[in-house]
This record gives structure tokens, sequence and C-alpha cells, in this order.
């Protein structure tokens, strides 16, 4: 109730304050328009007519609802649409009732020019001065800020921050490698000088905080910002997308901290879509392991191609509740909770839905765990690869895609290993079979689940130390959307038997990744959050490669994506070693995995 008078009090102080701004703006364009005015009784009549019919039609045309502390150029031309209905309407009206009267064709205009000038300027100071004075009621308590990139971005930024007195945000200026905006302002704030020069700007006006406002930043661009925060304790955000720019959707509630991706650096992949989505459209497809981190990702950049429907294979209920909740609204989904060592169960599947095109991404894929437990490795990874490939042979699937991993490549632990002989499996099923068999093989992805990105996210949220095992380790890593995406794209290009590589550009240490996260959560290395190195894990190695010496490696028609063909192995000795394995005892495995891949080395370094 007190809400509800609250806002009509407001509406009815809006409408005396408009009341009064028409009568002034009458009477100016009286003494404009006139020499000398005749306030006779039937001037006055007519004036305070004209007065309240035209406060009555800025009121139909609704000009009390635009909150004037957000007055904007749309709402100046629905004021002046407005301004222009309360001027015609009372002139065709007063020219009939009184021919001779005084408000005629000059003095309507003046009256129009008049208006748009008292009504919309009081409106435009208004907003100026409500922003100077929740500026300067905020400046105490907020975070004194620097903007880097003065375009679209960095424009819709300090937009919204200047209209929100509740954002802590005090903008001291922009920092813009585009040498023609320095000095130049934007919304009151100055562009004051190029990226290069934000440690020098920290120290001069006391910078806290730094948001990037580059959707678009490049690789190089977002590892110079953060090597010049680093050791500086500023807090660092950014936005996420330029399609955001675009869609004119850029609002504080998507500035982020800097993301895993950020850091990677690595800039938007452009697909083929048209053949991604003529491999997908009005198809059936089935995900193995569509809960798990690629699983959950490919599903959903399935979806956006239309399928006819998704089958969830899934063995953990509330990774497959999980993933259904975010697709069934958009496409048809088929949850099954399954275990791909289940022979019975993955041929039922195919032979219920019969799937056109099936990815294989079940796979335990970590590493110390699996040295732990290596006949669960043997039994999930290759076992279950080869129940699912033979049931794709069997029930006339076009394509089965496996993803594998750079760690097949002369493995040092049991989940390499292990990953190697599933590769060898979708090659041997190429013989006999119609199915195109395709595997793609890629490194590591940042944010997936046993990955080092969360592991580091939550020593940091501990406040440390970040447990590196080696100064000098490396990896590979793309984005999780990224590699889904190329996933797809290489199996647009498979015709049966190929391994596709995709292009990680260049490895990166585990220790710089470390310190990057470091300076992204606004702390210093040593001083707030320690490095440790607690040494190799068994199965680890230093440097991860993703092609085998005798590979030779081929283009394809995406930059991104190589292609290597190998042998395949031959069929009677390879089938009886595969047997073999699956039924050894567990202190057998690393034995007969030797006997079928004999670059494995367990527990070699490199």
């Amino acid at each position: 109730m007190n809400l509800e008078f609250t806002r009509r009090s407001k509406k009815t102080v809006l409408i005396v304050i408009d009341f009064l701004l028409l009568t002034l703006s009458l009477l100016l364009t009286l003494n404009i328009v006139y020499e000398k005015p005749d306030y006779s009784l039937t001037l006055g009549l007519q004036f305070f007519n004209i007065v309240g019919l035209q406060l009555l039609l800025l009121f139909l045309c609704r000009v009390h609802r635009a909150f004037w502390k957000f007055f904007s150029i749309f709402d100046l031309i629905k004021l002046i649409a407005a301004i222009t209905t309360a001027n015609l309407i009372p002139y065709f009206l007063l020219s009939y009732i009184i021919p001779n009267g005084w408000y005629q064709i000059p003095a309507m205009v003046c009256n129009w020019f008049v208006m748009v000038v008292i009504l919309g300027f009081s409106r435009l100071v208004y907003r100026r001065f409500s922003e100077f004075k929740s500026n300067a009621t905020s400046a105490e308590a907020s975070k004194r800020t620097i903007i880097i990139g003065a375009g679209d971005g960095g424009e819709k930024l300090i937009r919204e921050i200047l209209s929100n007195s509740e954002l802590p945000y005090q903008i001291i200026g922009f920092l813009d490698d585009d040498t023609a905006k320095k000095g130049r302002s934007l919304r009151g704030a100055k562009v004051l000088g190029q990226i290069d020069c934000l440690p020098q700007v920290v120290s001069q006006y006391n910078i806290e905080t730094v948001l990037v406002a580059i959707p678009s930043a490049s690789d190089e661009q977002m590892r110079t910002i953060l090597k010049l925060c680093s050791n500086t304790g500023l807090e660092i955000k950014t936005l996420p997308s330029i399609k955001f720019i675009l869609d004119g959707k850029v609002h504080l509630s998507q500035l982020h901290e800097i993301s895993p991706d950020d850091m990677l650096g690595r800039d938007a992949v452009s697909l083929e879509t048209g053949k991604m989505e003529e491999l997908i459209q009005n198809k059936t497809v089935m995900v193995t392991g569509a809960g798990g981190s690629i699983g959950r990702e490919l599903c959903r950049q399935i979806a956006n191609f239309k399928p006819q429907r998704i089958i969830l294979f899934e063995l953990t209920e509330l990774f497959l509740y999980e993933i259904e909740a975010e697709l069934k609204d958009h496409i048809d989904v088929v949850p099954v909770i399954g275990d791909v060592r289940n022979q019975v169960q993955v041929e039922a599947v195919m032979e219920e839905y019969s799937p056109q095109l099936v990815f294989h991404a079940a796979a335990y894929k970590h590493v110390p765990m699996m040295e732990k437990n290596p006949h669960e490795a043997v039994k999930t990874n290759i076992g279950g690869t080869q129940i699912v490939a033979n049931a794709a042979g069997k029930f006339k699937v076009e394509k089965f895609i496996l993803i594998s991993t750079d760690k097949a490549i002369n493995p040092t632990n049991v989940m390499g290993a292990t990953k190697r002989v599933a590769e060898m499996i979708g090659q041997r099923a190429q013989r006999d079979s119609d199915t195109q068999y395709i595997t793609i093989r890629f490194g590591n992805v940042l944010g997936s689940s046993g990955s080092v990105i969360p592991l580091f996210k939550k020593q940091i949220a501990n406040g440390g130390p970040l447990t590196v095992t080696h100064p000098d380790i490396k990896r590979y890593f793309m984005s999780i959307s990224e590699a889904s995406q190329l996933v797809i794209q290489a199996a647009t290009y498979g015709k049966g038997g190929e391994i596709f590589i995709l292009d990680m550009g260049e490895p990166i240490k585990i220790v710089d990744l470390a310190k990057q996260m470091i300076t992204a959560s606004g702390l210093i290395e040593d001083r707030d959050i320690k490095i440790e190195f607690v040494g190799l894990r068994p199965g680890e190695k230093l440097y991860e490669e993703l092609l085998y010496s005798d590979e030779e490696v081929l283009s394809t028609d995406h930059p991104k994506v190589k292609v290597a063909k190998l042998q395949s192995p031959e069929q009677e000795s390879f089938d009886e070693l595969i047997n073999k394995l699956l039924v050894s005892k567990p202190s057998e495995v690393q034995l007969h995995l030797q006997g079928i891949v004999p670059e494995y080395q367990p527990g070699a370094q490199s």
C-alpha cells in the first residue's frame, strides 16, 4: 500500500512539473510571437485551455511513464512525437472553435520548438544531475577502476555503470591501443593512453580494478593484459564474447572473473556449419558418456544442428538428469542410464532407436586413478569401446566417432595405453564394416572434471598453496566448446579409418597457468598465494605428444584439423590379444597392454 502510494505521489509530482513547464513554454511563445500580448480574460481562458489540453494529451501519450533518471534518446523521440500531437490537436480544435484566435500556425510552430527544448532539456538535466549525484555519493565506497577498451563494449559498460549507483566502480578512465583515441572522452572519462601504460596509470591514479571491455581480444592482447596486471593485486574482470556487443546485450551481469578460456586466449574457431548441419540434421544421434565434460558439451553443440533426437547414454544418474533437463525443452532427448560395458544394453538401445551417428565419449580419463585401478580402465576404455564399436557395425550406424587423447601417443600410463588400444579397435573394425569409424585425438580441455583448473580454483578459494607437479610440465589445452565443435567438424571429413588430430596451439606450462590464475584473482604470488611443486604423479609425463613419429599427417579443409592414417592391426593376433587382456588379472594388465602397444612404457617420463 505504501509502495503504491509512493508511486502515485511521484507520478503526481511529475505531472505538476510538466504543467508548470507547459505554462512556461506557452508564456515564452506568446512573448516571442507577439510584440505585445493582450493578457485579457479571453486570452487567459484560451491559454489555460491549451495548457490543460496539452497536459492531457501528454498524459495519454504516456510520457510520464519514462524514468527521468534514465531518460534516453529513445525517450526523447517519444517525447517529441507526444509534443507534436499536443500541438496539432489544440491548433485544429481552436481553429474550428475560434477562427480568429491567437493560437495560429506561427504560435503553434514556435510553441512546438519551445516545448521540445524545455521539456526535453529538463529531463536530460535531471538525468545528468542524478548521475553526478550517484557518482559523488558512491565515489568513496567504489573501487577506482580503469576500463581497457574504448570501443562499443567500453561505451556500453560505462553507460551502465553511470546509470546504476549500486555498482561499486568509479571510472577513472580508459586505456586503448588506438592512438587516435588518446585524450578523447567517453561519457566523461578520458582515454589515458595505450594498454601498455597500465602499470603507470595504476600507480598514478591508485587503480584497484581493471575491467576488460574487449570481447574480441586476441591471444596476444589477453596475455599482455594478464602480464601487465601480474603482482599488482588488481581485481580483473572481462566481458565474455563479441556476440554480446553485436546483440546489444552487454551488461554488468556479464562481467566475470578472467576465465580459463580467457587465459588461453585462443581466437574463436571458424566452422563450416553447413557441413556440420548436413551431418546431423534430422538424424538420430547417440552420445555415450553424455553427462561427462566432453559428452555434455558435445550434446549441446549437436543440439544446435537440429537432430531428430539425441540418445543420452550415461552411467551416472545425476549427470544424466542434468543434461536431460538442459536439453529437453529444445530437442527430443532419450535419457538412458547405461553402461558401455553391458553389451546387451548397448545393442538393445541401438536396435530400438537406430542411431545414424554415435559419438563415443564414455571413458575413464584420470591418469593417477587409472594407475591404481588398471583393470577398470581396460574394461571401460577397451572393452566398452569394443562393444559400442561392434554394435555400431551390427546395426548399420553411418559414423562411429571415437574421442581419443594425446596421452595415447607413446603412453607411459594405463589410461593412455587403453585409449591407444581403443583407437586400434576403431581402425580394426573399419576393415569389415560399412560403418565409417573415425577417431579424433586432442589434448586437455580447460575446466573439465578432474583437470587442473577446478583444482587451482579450489586451492585459491582455500588460500593456497597451488600444487604443481613439476616446474617444466607442459600440456596442450583448448576450451571444451572449441574441442566439441571441432570434433563435429572433423566428423564431417571422415570416410573411415582416419585419426584426426585437432590443432591445440602451443603447449602451456602448468606453472604459468597457476600464476595467471593467481593474478586474475587479484592476488599476488608468494605474498597471498604460494605455488608448491609436489613431483610427477604415477604415469605422468612432462610433455605430451599428438603424433607418433611414423604417422603421416595430411591437412583437411579446416586449418585446425589434421588427419593421420595408420595401418590397422592384423585381425587374428589383435583379437586374441584383446580377449586375453579383458580376462587378465589386474596384476597382468600392464604386461598384456605392452603386448598390444609395444611403445607403452609404464612409469617412463619424458
